[in-house]
């Protein structure tokens, strides 16, 4: 979900439906404005490089998240 802060937050849901925070992005606001694609890497990651890639649009609300496999993971 896109805040006032200017971020993005992800989440996952447990079988309770608890959320659980995975990641936060916080970008300029210049970013916000226009479409941007964004790379993301998880503090816990044993990846040397990206783990998730988000573009699209945050003011629109139109984003996409891959996977460092180009897999899509969230829309």
């Amino acid at each position: 979900a896109v805040s006032f802060h200017r971020q993005w937050r992800a989440y996952s849901l447990d079988y309770e439906g608890t959320e659980k925070l995975i990641f936060c992005v916080k970008e300029p606001l210049l970013c916000f404005a226009k479409k941007c694609s964004l790379k993301v890497q998880l503090a816990a990651s044993s990846f040397n490089s990206w783990d998730f890639e988000i573009n699209g649009s945050f003011i629109d609300r139109q984003c996409t998240i891959t996977d460092h496999r180009g897999k899509l993971v969230a829309e």
